[in-house]
């Protein structure tokens, strides 16, 4: 089931406009581990999903540096 959700987001995702200039979208990990739990993401996995991000063109920064960005305005 886990598997089928992750599935469905992503394949959402692929339609999400690419060009957001000045906004961003947060994205938030419980956990990254080879461990079998709900709210866990396995190494493979959140590879794939940077993978995904990268190959469509998503601009990948750490929330420091959205911080940064916004107090610089």
């Amino acid at each position: 089931m886990k598997s089928i959700l992750k599935n469905i987001f992503f394949r959402i995702a692929a339609f999400l406009p690419r060009n957001m200039q000045g906004r961003a979208s947060i994205l938030m990990y419980h956990s990254v581990s080879n461990r079998n739990e709900f709210f866990t993401v396995s190494l493979n996995e959140f590879t794939a999903q940077m993978r995904f991000l990268s190959e469509n063109k998503y601009k990948v920064i750490t929330l420091a540096q959205l911080v940064e960005r916004l107090k610089r305005g």
